[in-house]
Protein backbone atom coordinates (compact mmCIF):
# COMPACT_ATOMS: atom_id res chain seq x y z
CA UNK A 1 0.00 0.00 0.00
CA UNK A 2 1.54 3.39 -1.18
CA UNK A 3 1.73 6.51 1.15
CA UNK A 4 1.33 9.50 -0.53
CA UNK A 5 2.74 12.79 1.85
CA UNK A 6 1.15 15.62 1.28
CA UNK A 7 3.53 17.69 3.16
CA UNK A 8 6.63 16.63 1.01
CA UNK A 9 4.17 17.40 -2.44
CA UNK A 10 3.77 21.05 -0.37
CA UNK A 11 7.37 21.39 0.37
CA UNK A 12 8.28 20.51 -3.24
CA UNK A 13 5.73 22.64 -5.22
CA UNK A 14 6.27 25.91 -2.60
CA UNK A 15 2.61 26.02 -2.43
CA UNK A 16 0.38 26.78 1.27
CA UNK A 17 -2.94 28.11 0.83
CA UNK A 18 -5.02 28.48 3.56
CA UNK A 19 -8.21 27.10 2.05
CA UNK A 20 -6.38 23.84 0.80
CA UNK A 21 -6.83 20.75 2.92
CA UNK A 22 -3.85 21.44 5.33
CA UNK A 23 -5.02 19.13 7.81
CA UNK A 24 -3.87 15.96 6.62
CA UNK A 25 -0.57 14.39 7.37
CA UNK A 26 -0.94 11.35 4.26
CA UNK A 27 -3.01 10.09 1.75
CA UNK A 28 -3.56 6.55 1.64
CA UNK A 29 -3.61 4.86 -1.93
CA UNK A 30 -6.22 1.89 -1.88
CA UNK A 31 -6.51 -0.67 -4.55
CA UNK A 32 -9.93 -1.02 -5.74
CA UNK A 33 -11.18 -3.27 -8.77
CA UNK A 34 -13.93 -2.74 -10.86
CA UNK A 35 -17.25 -5.81 -10.18
CA UNK A 36 -19.43 -4.17 -12.53
CA UNK A 37 -19.87 -1.03 -15.61
CA UNK A 38 -22.78 -0.15 -17.41
CA UNK A 39 -24.07 1.96 -20.12
CA UNK A 40 -26.48 5.63 -20.17
CA UNK A 41 -29.68 4.95 -21.01
CA UNK A 42 -30.08 6.10 -25.08
CA UNK A 43 -30.69 9.84 -24.76
CA UNK A 44 -29.53 10.66 -22.01
CA UNK A 45 -26.27 12.61 -20.54
CA UNK A 46 -24.69 10.92 -17.75
CA UNK A 47 -25.02 9.22 -14.77
CA UNK A 48 -24.82 11.21 -11.53
CA UNK A 49 -26.52 9.59 -7.84
CA UNK A 50 -25.75 6.39 -6.80
CA UNK A 51 -26.92 3.97 -3.81
CA UNK A 52 -27.23 0.67 -2.74
CA UNK A 53 -30.28 -1.40 -1.57
CA UNK A 54 -31.17 -4.63 0.20
CA UNK A 55 -30.86 -5.91 -3.09
CA UNK A 56 -29.70 -3.66 -5.92
CA UNK A 57 -27.53 -1.10 -7.35
CA UNK A 58 -28.79 2.12 -8.08
CA UNK A 59 -27.94 5.21 -10.20
CA UNK A 60 -29.85 7.95 -11.62
CA UNK A 61 -29.43 9.29 -15.13
CA UNK A 62 -29.95 13.12 -16.40
CA UNK A 63 -29.91 14.68 -19.51
CA UNK A 64 -31.75 17.89 -20.74
CA UNK A 65 -29.99 20.16 -18.25
CA UNK A 66 -30.88 17.99 -15.10
CA UNK A 67 -34.94 18.36 -16.32
CA UNK A 68 -35.00 14.90 -17.04
CA UNK A 69 -34.23 11.56 -14.69
CA UNK A 70 -34.00 8.49 -15.22
CA UNK A 71 -33.15 5.30 -12.51
CA UNK A 72 -31.26 2.60 -13.44
CA UNK A 73 -31.24 -0.42 -11.79
CA UNK A 74 -28.98 -3.56 -11.29
CA UNK A 75 -29.22 -6.58 -9.74
CA UNK A 76 -26.21 -6.70 -7.09
CA UNK A 77 -26.01 -10.48 -6.83
CA UNK A 78 -26.16 -11.12 -11.09
CA UNK A 79 -24.61 -8.19 -12.07
CA UNK A 80 -27.20 -8.11 -14.70
CA UNK A 81 -29.74 -5.46 -15.48
CA UNK A 82 -32.90 -5.85 -12.85
CA UNK A 83 -36.09 -7.52 -14.41
CA UNK A 84 -38.40 -4.79 -13.36
CA UNK A 85 -41.42 -3.66 -15.77
CA UNK A 86 -39.36 -0.89 -16.78
CA UNK A 87 -36.18 -0.43 -16.66
CA UNK A 88 -35.11 2.28 -16.90
CA UNK A 89 -37.51 4.02 -15.13
CA UNK A 90 -38.15 7.65 -16.81
CA UNK A 91 -40.25 10.47 -16.36
CA UNK A 92 -38.69 12.10 -13.43
CA UNK A 93 -37.17 15.79 -12.47
CA UNK A 94 -35.05 14.88 -10.08
CA UNK A 95 -32.75 17.81 -10.68
CA UNK A 96 -28.88 16.76 -11.04
CA UNK A 97 -29.26 14.32 -8.04
CA UNK A 98 -26.05 14.35 -7.02
CA UNK A 99 -26.30 12.10 -4.48
CA UNK A 100 -28.49 9.00 -3.22
CA UNK A 101 -29.21 7.72 0.21
CA UNK A 102 -30.91 4.27 0.69
CA UNK A 103 -32.81 3.94 4.34
CA UNK A 104 -32.83 0.22 4.87
CA UNK A 105 -36.16 0.89 8.08
CA UNK A 106 -38.19 1.98 5.50
CA UNK A 107 -37.22 0.77 2.11
CA UNK A 108 -36.75 3.98 0.42
CA UNK A 109 -34.48 5.70 -1.53
CA UNK A 110 -33.27 9.57 -0.64
CA UNK A 111 -32.56 11.68 -3.42
CA UNK A 112 -30.91 15.08 -2.58
CA UNK A 113 -32.61 18.03 -5.06
CA UNK A 114 -31.49 21.81 -3.76
CA UNK A 115 -34.04 22.45 -0.87
CA UNK A 116 -35.96 19.43 -1.03
CA UNK A 117 -35.28 15.52 -0.83
CA UNK A 118 -37.50 12.92 -3.16
CA UNK A 119 -38.53 10.19 -1.43
CA UNK A 120 -38.45 7.02 -3.81
CA UNK A 121 -39.94 3.40 -3.16
CA UNK A 122 -37.34 0.58 -3.04
CA UNK A 123 -39.47 -1.89 -4.40
CA UNK A 124 -41.56 -0.09 -7.39
CA UNK A 125 -38.88 2.86 -7.66
CA UNK A 126 -41.57 5.09 -8.14
CA UNK A 127 -42.14 8.30 -6.08
CA UNK A 128 -44.15 8.59 -2.94
CA UNK A 129 -43.37 11.42 -1.31
CA UNK A 130 -40.89 14.78 -1.36
CA UNK A 131 -39.34 16.63 1.79
CA UNK A 132 -38.56 20.19 2.37
CA UNK A 133 -35.61 20.96 3.78
CA UNK A 134 -34.23 24.20 5.60
CA UNK A 135 -30.69 24.32 3.88
CA UNK A 136 -29.57 23.54 0.24
CA UNK A 137 -27.19 20.71 0.21
CA UNK A 138 -25.40 19.15 -2.79
CA UNK A 139 -25.13 15.43 -0.54
CA UNK A 140 -26.95 13.46 2.09
CA UNK A 141 -26.79 10.84 4.21
CA UNK A 142 -28.49 9.13 6.86
CA UNK A 143 -27.85 7.25 10.31
CA UNK A 144 -29.31 6.98 14.04
CA UNK A 145 -32.16 9.52 13.53
CA UNK A 146 -29.80 11.99 12.13
CA UNK A 147 -29.76 13.32 8.48
CA UNK A 148 -25.91 14.76 7.51
CA UNK A 149 -25.82 16.89 4.40
CA UNK A 150 -23.13 18.36 2.86
CA UNK A 151 -22.38 21.85 1.24
CA UNK A 152 -19.18 23.09 0.33
CA UNK A 153 -16.53 22.65 3.32
CA UNK A 154 -19.42 21.59 5.26
CA UNK A 155 -21.60 18.97 7.11
CA UNK A 156 -24.39 20.26 9.05
CA UNK A 157 -26.24 17.51 11.08
CA UNK A 158 -30.26 17.64 11.80
CA UNK A 159 -32.31 15.24 13.58
CA UNK A 160 -35.84 13.35 12.16
CA UNK A 161 -37.70 16.69 13.47
CA UNK A 162 -35.14 18.42 11.12
CA UNK A 163 -33.58 20.58 13.77
CA UNK A 164 -30.14 21.71 13.23
CA UNK A 165 -27.99 19.52 15.32
CA UNK A 166 -24.64 20.72 15.14
CA UNK A 167 -22.07 21.53 12.07
CA UNK A 168 -18.42 20.90 11.50
CA UNK A 169 -16.17 21.94 8.83
CA UNK A 170 -14.94 19.69 5.79
CA UNK A 171 -11.86 21.84 4.53
CA UNK A 172 -11.25 20.87 0.82
CA UNK A 173 -10.80 22.34 -2.16
CA UNK A 174 -11.81 19.45 -4.03
CA UNK A 175 -14.91 19.01 -5.82
CA UNK A 176 -17.79 17.57 -3.53
CA UNK A 177 -19.44 14.93 -4.92
CA UNK A 178 -21.60 12.23 -2.37
CA UNK A 179 -21.37 11.16 1.30
CA UNK A 180 -22.25 8.30 3.29
CA UNK A 181 -22.25 7.47 6.51
CA UNK A 182 -21.14 4.04 7.88
CA UNK A 183 -19.95 2.52 11.61
CA UNK A 184 -20.17 6.04 13.23
CA UNK A 185 -17.63 7.39 10.30
CA UNK A 186 -18.36 9.70 7.72
CA UNK A 187 -16.91 9.22 4.11
CA UNK A 188 -17.16 12.51 2.14
CA UNK A 189 -16.63 11.43 -2.06
CA UNK A 190 -14.32 14.27 -3.96
CA UNK A 191 -13.07 14.26 -6.99
CA UNK A 192 -10.11 16.41 -8.81
CA UNK A 193 -11.01 18.66 -11.82
CA UNK A 194 -8.01 19.75 -12.55
CA UNK A 195 -8.72 23.20 -13.68
CA UNK A 196 -9.93 26.51 -11.38
CA UNK A 197 -13.92 26.07 -12.01
CA UNK A 198 -17.40 27.13 -10.00
CA UNK A 199 -17.02 23.91 -7.65
CA UNK A 200 -13.26 24.47 -7.20
CA UNK A 201 -12.28 28.11 -7.00
CA UNK A 202 -9.13 27.35 -5.08
CA UNK A 203 -7.49 25.07 -6.87
CA UNK A 204 -4.34 24.46 -6.63
CA UNK A 205 -3.02 21.61 -8.52
CA UNK A 206 -2.11 19.58 -5.36
CA UNK A 207 -3.27 16.34 -6.84
CA UNK A 208 -3.63 15.18 -10.35
CA UNK A 209 -6.42 16.20 -12.74
CA UNK A 210 -9.28 12.73 -12.08
CA UNK A 211 -7.61 12.18 -8.67
CA UNK A 212 -10.43 10.70 -6.09
CA UNK A 213 -10.55 11.28 -2.70
CA UNK A 214 -12.45 9.89 0.35
CA UNK A 215 -12.60 11.64 3.67
CA UNK A 216 -13.17 10.10 6.57
CA UNK A 217 -14.51 11.95 9.76
CA UNK A 218 -15.77 10.81 13.00
CA UNK A 219 -19.01 12.17 13.83
CA UNK A 220 -17.92 15.02 15.76
CA UNK A 221 -15.84 16.10 12.92
CA UNK A 222 -12.16 14.66 13.24
CA UNK A 223 -10.19 13.55 10.20
CA UNK A 224 -9.19 10.11 11.05
CA UNK A 225 -8.11 9.12 7.08
CA UNK A 226 -7.94 10.23 3.75
CA UNK A 227 -8.14 7.49 0.93
CA UNK A 228 -6.61 8.42 -2.23
CA UNK A 229 -7.82 6.66 -5.89
CA UNK A 230 -5.18 7.78 -8.90
CA UNK A 231 -6.44 8.99 -11.70
CA UNK A 232 -7.74 5.95 -14.58
CA UNK A 233 -10.99 5.16 -13.25
CA UNK A 234 -12.96 7.71 -14.30
CA UNK A 235 -14.98 11.13 -12.21
CA UNK A 236 -15.24 9.84 -8.67
CA UNK A 237 -19.28 10.70 -7.67
CA UNK A 238 -20.17 8.23 -4.64
CA UNK A 239 -18.79 5.91 -1.95
CA UNK A 240 -21.26 3.68 -0.52
CA UNK A 241 -21.48 0.56 1.61
CA UNK A 242 -23.46 -2.76 1.69
CA UNK A 243 -22.81 -4.27 4.85
CA UNK A 244 -18.69 -3.59 5.57
CA UNK A 245 -18.08 -3.69 2.03
CA UNK A 246 -17.70 -0.30 0.52
CA UNK A 247 -18.50 0.36 -3.62
CA UNK A 248 -17.22 3.19 -5.34
CA UNK A 249 -19.03 4.43 -8.13
CA UNK A 250 -17.24 6.23 -11.24
CA UNK A 251 -18.75 7.99 -14.50
CA UNK A 252 -16.17 8.05 -17.45
CA UNK A 253 -16.57 10.59 -20.37
CA UNK A 254 -18.44 8.62 -22.60
CA UNK A 255 -21.61 8.27 -19.92
CA UNK A 256 -20.73 4.69 -18.49
CA UNK A 257 -21.22 3.89 -15.09
CA UNK A 258 -18.40 1.78 -13.47
CA UNK A 259 -18.84 0.48 -9.61
CA UNK A 260 -15.64 -0.71 -7.71
CA UNK A 261 -14.82 -2.18 -4.67
CA UNK A 262 -11.81 -3.55 -2.67
CA UNK A 263 -8.99 -5.57 -3.49
CA UNK A 264 -8.48 -7.58 -0.20
CA UNK A 265 -5.27 -8.27 0.92
CA UNK A 266 -4.64 -11.32 2.83
CA UNK A 267 -4.34 -10.71 6.94
CA UNK A 268 -3.10 -13.86 9.59
CA UNK A 269 -4.50 -14.49 12.97
CA UNK A 270 -3.45 -16.49 15.72
CA UNK A 271 -5.57 -18.75 17.67
CA UNK A 272 -5.14 -20.05 21.03
CA UNK A 273 -6.71 -20.93 25.04
CA UNK A 274 -5.11 -20.94 28.70
CA UNK A 275 -4.87 -23.82 31.44
CA UNK A 276 -4.01 -23.19 34.72
CA UNK A 277 -1.27 -26.19 34.17
CA UNK A 278 1.72 -27.11 32.87
CA UNK A 279 2.15 -30.62 32.54
CA UNK A 280 3.13 -31.78 28.74
CA UNK A 281 0.73 -34.60 28.96
CA UNK A 282 -2.29 -32.16 27.57
CA UNK A 283 -2.83 -31.58 24.17
CA UNK A 284 -5.47 -29.45 22.17
CA UNK A 285 -6.75 -29.72 18.58
CA UNK A 286 -8.05 -27.07 16.62
CA UNK A 287 -10.71 -28.23 14.16
CA UNK A 288 -13.18 -26.95 12.06
CA UNK A 289 -16.63 -28.91 11.30
CA UNK A 290 -14.54 -31.32 8.95
CA UNK A 291 -10.95 -31.68 9.97
CA UNK A 292 -8.68 -31.36 12.09
CA UNK A 293 -6.25 -28.66 11.40
CA UNK A 294 -3.62 -28.67 14.05
CA UNK A 295 -2.76 -30.50 17.77
CA UNK A 296 -0.65 -28.58 19.99
CA UNK A 297 1.30 -29.42 23.31
CA UNK A 298 0.95 -27.32 26.15
CA UNK A 299 3.52 -24.36 26.63
CA UNK A 300 3.79 -22.03 29.80
CA UNK A 301 0.05 -22.86 30.18
CA UNK A 302 -1.11 -22.23 26.61
CA UNK A 303 -1.95 -23.73 23.57
CA UNK A 304 -0.96 -21.80 21.03
CA UNK A 305 -1.91 -22.78 17.45
CA UNK A 306 -0.56 -21.78 14.18
CA UNK A 307 -1.44 -18.50 12.68
CA UNK A 308 -4.29 -19.24 9.63
CA UNK A 309 -4.74 -16.73 6.78
CA UNK A 310 -7.70 -14.85 5.97
CA UNK A 311 -8.18 -13.76 2.29
CA UNK A 312 -11.78 -12.69 2.83
CA UNK A 313 -14.40 -11.38 4.86
CA UNK A 314 -16.84 -13.62 6.74
CA UNK A 315 -17.13 -15.77 10.18
CA UNK A 316 -14.66 -18.67 10.50
CA UNK A 317 -15.76 -21.54 13.19
CA UNK A 318 -13.79 -23.71 15.47
CA UNK A 319 -13.60 -25.69 18.22
CA UNK A 320 -10.48 -25.97 20.60
CA UNK A 321 -10.32 -29.95 21.98
CA UNK A 322 -8.64 -30.19 25.31
CA UNK A 323 -7.47 -33.94 26.23
CA UNK A 324 -4.60 -36.18 28.43
CA UNK A 325 -2.30 -37.65 25.71
CA UNK A 326 -2.08 -41.15 25.34
CA UNK A 327 1.26 -43.43 26.90
CA UNK A 328 1.16 -46.58 25.23
CA UNK A 329 -0.47 -49.99 27.15
CA UNK A 330 -0.61 -47.38 29.67
CA UNK A 331 -4.63 -47.22 29.97
CA UNK A 332 -7.10 -49.94 29.97
CA UNK A 333 -10.57 -49.58 27.77
CA UNK A 334 -11.99 -48.77 31.13
CA UNK A 335 -9.27 -45.84 31.91
CA UNK A 336 -9.95 -44.51 27.90
CA UNK A 337 -13.39 -44.14 28.43
CA UNK A 338 -13.27 -42.20 31.44
CA UNK A 339 -10.92 -40.10 30.20
CA UNK A 340 -12.40 -39.24 26.95
CA UNK A 341 -15.79 -38.67 29.13
CA UNK A 342 -13.71 -36.01 30.66
CA UNK A 343 -12.45 -33.86 27.34
CA UNK A 344 -13.62 -29.63 27.43
CA UNK A 345 -14.17 -27.91 24.57
CA UNK A 346 -14.19 -24.42 24.01
CA UNK A 347 -15.66 -23.03 20.92
CA UNK A 348 -14.07 -19.99 18.94
CA UNK A 349 -14.43 -17.96 16.05
CA UNK A 350 -12.92 -15.56 14.07
CA UNK A 351 -14.77 -12.83 12.23
CA UNK A 352 -13.34 -10.97 9.95
CA UNK A 353 -14.46 -7.53 8.53
CA UNK A 354 -12.92 -5.11 5.78
CA UNK A 355 -12.36 -1.95 7.96
CA UNK A 356 -12.83 0.74 4.88
CA UNK A 357 -11.68 3.61 6.87
CA UNK A 358 -8.05 1.80 7.23
CA UNK A 359 -8.95 0.23 3.50
CA UNK A 360 -7.62 -3.56 5.57
CA UNK A 361 -9.11 -6.81 6.75
CA UNK A 362 -9.40 -6.98 10.44
CA UNK A 363 -9.95 -9.84 12.46
CA UNK A 364 -11.64 -10.42 15.99
CA UNK A 365 -11.02 -13.72 17.74
CA UNK A 366 -14.37 -14.52 20.03
CA UNK A 367 -14.94 -17.17 22.58
CA UNK A 368 -18.05 -18.15 23.10
CA UNK A 369 -19.93 -16.56 26.94
CA UNK A 370 -15.86 -15.34 26.36
CA UNK A 371 -14.31 -18.56 27.96
CA UNK A 372 -10.84 -18.82 26.67
CA UNK A 373 -9.26 -20.41 29.72
CA UNK A 374 -9.71 -24.39 30.29
CA UNK A 375 -11.00 -25.84 33.96
CA UNK A 376 -8.41 -28.16 34.95
CA UNK A 377 -10.72 -31.01 35.48
CA UNK A 378 -9.17 -34.09 33.76
CA UNK A 379 -9.73 -36.77 36.87
CA UNK A 380 -6.86 -38.49 38.08
CA UNK A 381 -7.02 -42.49 38.35
CA UNK A 382 -5.08 -45.49 38.57
CA UNK A 383 -5.33 -48.36 35.99
CA UNK A 384 -3.56 -51.91 36.14
CA UNK A 385 -2.19 -53.64 33.14
CA UNK A 386 -4.03 -56.47 34.28
CA UNK A 387 -5.78 -58.00 36.91
CA UNK A 388 -3.45 -59.92 39.41
CA UNK A 389 -4.56 -63.61 39.59
CA UNK A 390 -4.33 -66.27 41.66
CA UNK A 391 -1.04 -67.80 40.27
CA UNK A 392 0.64 -64.43 40.35
CA UNK A 393 0.09 -63.96 44.14
CA UNK A 394 1.34 -67.47 44.46
CA UNK A 395 4.26 -67.56 42.13
CA UNK A 396 5.70 -64.24 43.84
CA UNK A 397 5.54 -65.79 47.85
CA UNK A 398 2.20 -64.43 48.96
CA UNK A 399 1.46 -67.52 51.49
CA UNK A 400 -0.47 -68.08 54.44
CA UNK A 401 -1.80 -64.70 54.41
CA UNK A 402 -4.91 -61.89 53.56
CA UNK A 403 -4.93 -59.96 50.56
CA UNK A 404 -7.70 -57.94 49.59
CA UNK A 405 -10.25 -59.96 51.78
CA UNK A 406 -8.93 -62.99 50.11
CA UNK A 407 -7.39 -66.23 52.67
CA UNK A 408 -4.25 -67.84 51.01
CA UNK A 409 -3.01 -71.35 52.33
CA UNK A 410 0.80 -72.60 53.10
CA UNK A 411 0.92 -73.38 49.17
CA UNK A 412 -0.99 -69.43 47.87
CA UNK A 413 -3.58 -70.76 46.57
CA UNK A 414 -7.23 -68.94 48.13
CA UNK A 415 -8.75 -70.77 50.29
CA UNK A 416 -11.35 -70.59 53.57
CA UNK A 417 -10.99 -68.99 56.37
CA UNK A 418 -11.31 -72.00 58.51
CA UNK A 419 -8.42 -73.53 55.89
CA UNK A 420 -6.32 -70.90 56.35
CA UNK A 421 -6.36 -70.94 59.56
CA UNK A 422 -5.84 -74.95 59.96
CA UNK A 423 -3.00 -74.74 57.60
CA UNK A 424 -1.59 -71.43 58.37
CA UNK A 425 1.16 -70.78 60.95
CA UNK A 426 -1.10 -67.48 62.23
CA UNK A 427 -1.21 -64.78 65.69
CA UNK A 428 -4.98 -66.91 65.92
CA UNK A 429 -3.23 -70.25 65.36
CA UNK A 430 0.15 -70.37 66.87
CA UNK A 431 1.72 -73.53 65.64
CA UNK A 432 5.44 -73.41 66.86
CA UNK A 433 4.43 -70.94 69.68
CA UNK A 434 6.48 -68.29 68.47
CA UNK A 435 3.66 -65.63 68.38
CA UNK A 436 5.65 -61.92 67.81
CA UNK A 437 8.05 -64.22 64.91
CA UNK A 438 4.83 -64.86 63.35
CA UNK A 439 3.37 -61.65 63.72
CA UNK A 440 6.46 -59.95 61.89
CA UNK A 441 6.72 -62.28 59.34
CA UNK A 442 2.80 -62.13 58.56
CA UNK A 443 3.70 -58.13 58.26
CA UNK A 444 6.68 -58.92 56.34
CA UNK A 445 4.61 -60.87 53.93
CA UNK A 446 2.05 -58.49 53.59
CA UNK A 447 4.48 -55.64 53.03
CA UNK A 448 6.19 -57.50 50.07
CA UNK A 449 2.89 -58.09 48.45
CA UNK A 450 1.99 -54.38 48.74
CA UNK A 451 5.47 -53.30 47.14
CA UNK A 452 4.37 -56.21 44.19
CA UNK A 453 1.46 -54.67 43.59
CA UNK A 454 3.00 -50.79 43.42
CA UNK A 455 5.19 -52.11 40.96
CA UNK A 456 2.31 -53.90 38.79
CA UNK A 457 0.27 -50.58 38.83
CA UNK A 458 0.37 -47.17 37.19
CA UNK A 459 -0.55 -44.36 39.44
CA UNK A 460 -1.66 -41.07 37.76
CA UNK A 461 -1.10 -38.68 39.99
CA UNK A 462 -4.05 -36.14 40.72
CA UNK A 463 -2.89 -32.37 39.44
Amino acid sequence: MRKVLLGLVLMMIGIYSVNAVTSLDELQEVNYQEVLSFEKPAGYDSFQGFTITDKYFVAIAIKDNDTNSAIVVYDKTTKQKANLPQNPIEGYNLSHANDLEYNAQTDEIYVVDYQKIHVIDGKTFKEKDSISIPLNPTALAKSNNNYYFYRPREITVYDDALKKVKSFPLNSTLTGQGISVHDNLLYSAHFEIGRVSTYEPDYNGLLAAGSGVVYVYDLDGKLKNTLYFAPGKGELENFEFDGDIPYAFFITTDGKGHIYTPTFKAIKEEISANIDSNDENFLASLSTKNEVLETVTLQNGKFVFSPITYQNPGTYEYTITKYQQEETNALTKTALKEEESLKEEINVDVDVKFDASLDKLVATVNYENGKDTFTHNIASFAAEDEESTDEDVAKNGAKCTIIDGKYYDNEGKVTSKENYLASCDTVENPKTGAGISILLGVALGVLSVILLSIRKRKFYKVK
